[in-house]
């Protein structure tokens, strides 16, 4: 008996905290941050077949990983709307991880209503080598979403030439179902 409590307490807390769609929010992240100063207006970007690396932050030396703690991500965040402050302070801990973990993955979204096309070979792992990239390129970071589905943080890359790139790692929030950029800490959004 206790165990079918558990098991109907556990779809119940499934059913309300649904996991997010991950291709939804990808699309979400290329739709914010999609390039401002294209070439031309039709211009259509070769997306990595891979999702890129989380990135690793290091201290002033260079070569020590800086620790990710709650008041760093605090910090990087400095959101300006204090309500979205509020909002998000409960979840800086569980957002800790989000630069030890992520190595690349398999795209695997369609994004048919977006000007993108599968590019033939990833960025990563060659990094040195981007002449044989395809450009104008764009590539995803594998997103880290909150356990109730609220708040979600996904990265960007993208570049119209080799050795050139445009990159950042965003905090989202769900509203009215729909994912709203709040804040990029290398590109802040002037609101």
């Amino acid at each position: 008996m206790i165990a079918a409590l558990a098991v109907v307490g556990a779809l119940g807390l499934a059913q309300a905290n649904p996991e997010p769609d991950r291709c939804e929010f990808l699309r979400a992240v290329l739709v914010a941050q999609w390039p401002l100063e294209s070439p031309g207006r039709r211009e259509t970007f070769y997306l990595d077949p891979q999702t890129r690396e989380r990135p690793v932050f290091l201290e002033n030396d260079g070569a020590t990983r800086a620790t990710t703690d709650a008041a760093f991500l605090a910090g990087l965040f400095s959101v300006s709307d204090p309500a979205q402050v509020q909002a998000f302070t409960p979840y800086l801990d569980e957002f800790t991880s989000y630069f030890h973990t992520g190595l690349p993955a398999d795209m695997g979204c369609e994004f048919t209503d977006l000007r993108v096309t599968a590019a033939a070979i990833s960025r990563e792992g060659l990094l040195d080598k981007q002449d044989s990239l395809q450009f104008p390129r764009i590539s995803l970071g594998e997103p880290m979403f909150s356990a109730d589905g609220r708040f979600a943080m996904g990265g960007y890359a993208w570049s119209f030439v080799p050795y050139n790139w445009m990159q950042d790692d965003c905090l989202f929030e769900r509203v009215d179902g729909e994912w709203r950029i709040v804040q990029c800490p290398l590109y802040p959004l002037d609101r």
